[in-house]
């Protein structure tokens, strides 16, 4: 958690443009569920396509 975090937030602020940042906070919340189960990146797909 201390490393991921400055990673996110430091590569968040070096992207151009809304749309990368948004794209890449999705991906860095799917890697960060992956850490704890498939199933929980599974849910929060199913949460985000249902949504």
């Amino acid at each position: 958690m201390f490393l991921f975090l400055p990673i996110v937030l430091g590569c968040y602020y070096l992207l151009p443009g809304r749309e990368a940042k948004n794209l890449w906070l999705v991906a860095a919340s799917l890697l960060f569920y992956a850490f704890s189960g498939l199933w929980y990146v599974l849910l929060l797909l199913f949460s985000v396509f249902c949504n």
